[in-house]
């Protein structure tokens, strides 16, 4: 007796498994009965979302033993990352959901969690859930992931001051200062951007707006393709934002009150999972119904 009390309690205290499993097949019900799988990577501990997540969500979807005849319902919860990686999620998702796969973000979903997205037939938020701006975001070693845009553009200023250096004006501060930057990096970092709009415009023609012409949807995502639009990177694009610019409502959007029983649901799933992170300094988790996988900070 004794001992199943301190086991809920340990239970409670970490947000185990078993507590969560229960908050999702709640979700379920209200969702078609869709097989849910959830992607949460940290904001905390620099948990981008990299090739290797695919495995990991491959292993959770091969294992099941209840997903057969059931679309896929994708929770996901993260800063961002690599675009490529992004790719073959969406590929992933497509394949065992008929190409059906819906995104539900229960608080934010940037950069590559914001494109794998775009690769649904519908993403399913509430008015405060949060994209972003889809270029690469890295972790220069101290846990924050830091939006690549920013790095090619303090570059490009620094060699702009250079090249435009008015007579008389010493060179060597600005020369100091392009030390710290890898040209060879800063090429990489605008190819992989160009390659996340490409992306983002092929994986919307795939399905959600595969009726829409190539230039329209580039129009429509300018907001999260010109960091421009949005002036930094961590500011937020909310539904009501996508709303604003998409006119012929090309995206396939369901917003959800904060206050419906169903968005409760979602928001005690989504707090026993941030609380379960961050009181044991997990990185990334990817669950369903039925298994959890997770990477603990090293």
């Amino acid at each position: 007796m004794a001992n199943s009390i301190w086991k809920r309690i340990k239970d409670e205290m970490g947000q185990s498994f078993p507590m969560r499993k229960q908050a999702l097949k709640n979700i379920t019900k209200s969702f078609e009965n869709r097989y849910i799988i959830s992607f949460y990577t940290s904001f905390r501990y620099g948990g981008s979302i990299e090739e290797n997540d695919f495995e990991m969500l491959r292993t959770i979807l091969v294992s099941s033993n209840t997903i057969k005849n059931r679309k896929i319902l994708f929770i996901i919860n993260s800063p961002g990352g690599n675009p490529l990686a992004a790719e073959k999620i969406i590929k992933l998702l497509s394949e065992y959901s008929d190409n059906d796969f819906w995104v539900l973000i229960p608080g934010t979903a940037k950069s590559a969690a914001t494109l794998i997205c775009f690769g649904s037939s519908k993403i399913i938020l509430s008015p405060i859930s949060e994209l972003g701006p889809i270029d690469l975001q890295i972790d220069r070693g101290n846990g924050i992931l830091m939006p690549t845009y920013t790095i090619v553009e303090a570059y490009d200023k620094l060699m702009e001051k250079g090249i435009n250096l008015e007579e008389g004006q010493n060179i060597a501060p600005i020369l100091q200062q392009l030390q710290s930057f890898d040209p060879s990096e800063i090429e990489q970092f605008r190819r992989i951007n160009e390659l996340s709009s490409d992306i983002a415009v092929k994986v919307l023609k795939h399905c959600m707006m595969r009726k829409v012409n190539q230039r329209e949807v580039k129009k429509v995502i300018n907001i999260f393709t010109d960091p421009e639009k949005s002036k930094t990177h961590g500011r937020p694009i909310f539904g009501s934002d996508i709303e604003r610019v998409d006119k012929n409502r090309y995206f396939n959007i369901e917003c959800v009150k904060t206050t419906d029983k169903i968005w409760q649901n979602i928001t005690e799933y989504h707090m026993r999972m941030v609380a379960h992170m961050r009181g044991n300094q997990i990185v990334k988790v990817i669950e369903s119904e039925e298994d959890s996988i997770e990477a603990v900070k090293s």
